[in-house]
């Protein structure tokens, strides 16, 4: 049995609903063949996996899968006969970042050690 299913940090969805028709085949097999990651660069992860043997190979073999998965997305990859399927989620502390710099950037006060409460109500939409 090998890996064919991988998620990446948080989905926006239940991989049972992407990977499985049901949850009867979730359970006996989907379940099994599924791994929980969070890392988001491609070669590392089909290493990781088993698909190839090095991050070399694929950037030799197929160098427009060297890339890094930042945004959610749903991904089919083929490696010869083997198949994996790829759902990539947010990186919850990431978006958090995200969301506090354009909030200072907005109001052009900008300091990455002073995170105030008005900007964490501003995202979370408590004002």
């Amino acid at each position: 049995m090998h890996i064919e299913n991988i998620v990446i940090d948080s989905p926006m969805v239940n991989p049972s609903t992407i990977f499985a028709y049901d949850n009867k085949d979730w359970e006996d097999n989907e379940k099994i063949k599924t791994c929980y990651t969070s890392e988001r660069f491609l070669p590392k992860i089909l290493k990781e996996i088993g698909i190839v043997k090095s991050t070399s190979e694929v950037k030799r073999n197929k160098p427009k899968l060297c890339i890094s998965l930042d945004k959610p997305d749903f991904l089919e990859i083929k490696w010869g006969k083997k198949k994996c399927w790829i759902l990539v989620g947010i990186n919850k502390e990431q978006e958090y970042r995200n969301k506090a710099f354009k909030l200072d950037r907005k109001d052009r006060e900008y300091n990455p050690r002073d995170i105030r409460m008005n900007y964490i109500n501003k995202i979370i939409g408590e004002e």
